[in-house]
């Protein structure tokens, strides 16, 4: 029976995502003939609007290759007898529970960064070079990918080898939500400080009266203390962004200097304002607390696999808590594609809506919507995509949403 469920959610999952990928290749066909009448007026006059369908359907092909390769290797994997085969290898060479857990998901997790490298080379050198985004060499990218190998495999083992060790605990779902929760929790709280200067060089902000402006808004809207930082991220591409992290004395504020060279003050100011937004309406707290309910399903139905001696027999797993926990993750992530994926992307798109009106107030709506156009042109991102691909997809609403809905209120400026 959990076999048998097992390939049905896998064959559902998979299908779905080539579904939606579909619907999307052909809703940018249509859009090779021009823009939306109603896109034609907000268009700016000098955008290339086939060049950014283009580089839409570049992408587009590139995540269905990455998605259709990780669907592949794991059918072969588990129908061969290979993840088995190493299951039982980290099983009777590690006595330990922890040790056999960490030592499978740090090869798990390392399968899973190999499946995805030629496709992110193939992104980086490729596409976004081809389309004048890429700034990296190949050396900062090998750089950066055995970086993103080194937290893969610290946390994908680190979190295995723990849930199997608690797994022969009592109470252990109730201890392993706990642990999942502190891990999110650490990386909101000390992302600036952990993470982001692993693949940026951050420095103080030396335009004295922008800072000024921005630490004025800051201060209008009790965000503080913070520091405002200047992140090298023109190493690596020519995307531009910006972005709040951290808590208490960890709070940051991050510019990349992309953006600082080609917008003006007042809607770097928009863009900041639209980040405090999400800090403001408590973004983040309501979308942790729908990924703990998520979670707390779950580790429930994890509960119910790991206590069912079919689970483990019906993929030659007798005895190898390791493993099967792998596949019960597996079966998770298919019911997650198929059902919570949708739910998180609808809320984070809802949140955009409401960060965009905020930051129209803290710096006029004229700005806010200069600041839009000027990212999306910059970013070849007009492009609208098709209703149901946004809705897996796509947690940002599409530019002429976000625009309309800008344009039926004013903002009323407090960082002037």
């Amino acid at each position: 029976m959990w076999k048998i469920a097992f390939w049905i959610l896998f064959l559902a999952a998979a299908s779905w995502e080539v579904v939606l990928h579909a619907l999307e290749w052909r809703h940018l066909k249509t859009l090779e003939g021009g823009p939306p009448q109603e896109m034609i007026r907000i268009l700016p006059d000098n955008y290339n609007w086939h060049r950014g369908i283009k580089y839409a359907q570049d992408h587009l092909r590139l995540g269905l290759g990455e998605t259709l390769s990780s669907y592949t290797l794991m059918a072969v994997a588990i129908e061969s007898g290979l993840y088995a085969a190493v299951s039982s290898w980290a099983g009777m060479t590690f006595t330990s529970p922890f040790l056999a857990g960490l030592v499978f998901g740090v090869v798990a997790s390392a399968t899973v960064w190999l499946v995805q490298l030629p496709w992110e080379w193939s992104e980086a050198f490729r596409v976004e070079e081809s389309y004048g985004f890429n700034r990296a060499s190949p050396a900062l990218f090998w750089r950066d990918q055995l970086v993103k190998l080194s937290f893969l495999c610290a946390i994908g083992g680190g979190l295995l080898g723990s849930l199997t060790w608690l797994s022969g605990k009592p109470l252990w779902p109730l201890w392993g939500f706990l642990l999942l929760f502190g891990v999110e929790l650490f990386f909101v709280a000390f992302l600036p400080i952990v993470v982001v200067p692993l693949f940026c060089r951050l420095g103080p902000l030396q335009d004295e009266a922008l800072r000024q402006q921005i630490e004025g808004l800051l201060q209008s809207v009790g965000f503080r203390p913070a520091k405002v930082l200047v992140a090298d991220a023109s190493k690596r591409s020519l995307h531009g962004n910006a972005f709040l992290a951290g808590l208490g004395r960890a709070k940051r504020v991050v510019l990349f200097d992309t953006l600082m060279r080609s917008f003006p003050h007042q809607e770097i100011l928009a863009i900041i304002g639209h980040e405090l937004g999400h800090w403001k309406r408590r973004h983040a707290a309501s979308r942790l607390g729908l990924l703990l309910s998520f979670e707390a399903c779950a580790f429930f139905f994890l509960w119910v696999a790991m206590t069912s001696p079919l689970f483990a027999a019906s993929f030659g797993l007798e005895g190898l808590s390791h493993g099967s926990l792998g596949l019960a993750v597996a079966m998770l992530g298919f019911i997650s594609t198929l059902s919570f994926q949708p739910l998180l992307s609808s809320r984070a798109r809802k949140e955009e809506f409401e960060a965009d009106a905020f930051g129209a107030e803290c710096a006029g709506r004229e700005a806010m919507t200069e600041a839009l156009r000027r990212l999306s042109s910059e970013n070849l991102a007009w492009s609208p995509p098709h209703k149901l691909y946004a809705a897996w997809y796509h947690s940002h609403p599409s530019m002429l949403e976000r625009l309309l809905l800008l344009s039926d209120g004013e903002g009323c400026s407090v960082a002037q």
